[in-house]
């Protein structure tokens, strides 16, 4: 999921508070016209996004979550609107063609470091990590110091993985 998700779980909500996003299923929507412009929605109107939830979360899955779209020039999620659960998928109005996402605010964060050295105590650059947690995750990269560092949901117990394969988490973990 997060290897297609567009930005990160950082988001705005309708406060304009700054929360993370703890997702459920995201859309891209994108229509271009015959010279190659893009389309959107007629001023007024409406179109509907079908989101799959993922059989993992379907029976825990609440009757409806917030809808979120990427801010293409902040590359944050802005809060509009909600979805409600159809079966085995969230059913949402929207006003605008974007990336969209369905998930549930996390707003209880806390400042997060970690450094990983190797046995010769050298920085482990540049490699793949993925913390999470029992309902939330995120990935990135070791800075040229060994660091990585963000936010995090706060009072909930992490697990924190390093890959060497920057590319992906699919090789096992260095360390977890």
């Amino acid at each position: 999921f997060s290897k297609k998700q567009p930005g990160s779980n950082i988001a705005i909500n309708l406060q304009q508070q700054k929360t993370f996003l703890n997702p459920y299923s995201y859309a891209s929507t994108e229509l271009i016209g015959n010279s190659g412009e893009q389309l959107q929605i007629a001023s007024g109107k409406k179109a509907v996004l079908k989101f799959p939830i993922p059989t993992t979360r379907l029976a825990n899955a609440p009757s409806s979550v917030k809808c979120w779209y990427l801010n293409d020039s902040t590359g944050i999620w802005q809060e509009e609107g909600f979805a409600t659960k159809v079966g085995n998928f969230y059913v949402a109005d929207v006003s605008h063609f974007s990336y969209w996402i369905v998930a549930d605010p996390i707003n209880d964060v806390c400042d997060f470091s970690v450094r990983y050295l190797n046995q010769n105590g050298e920085s482990v650059r540049n490699a793949f990590v993925k913390v999470s947690s029992a309902n939330w995750q995120a990935y990135g990269f070791t800075d040229t110091s060994g660091y990585f560092t963000g936010q995090i949901p706060a009072n909930q117990q992490l697990s924190l993985s390093l890959y060497q394969n920057t590319t992906s988490y699919c090789s096992t973990p260095l360390s977890q």
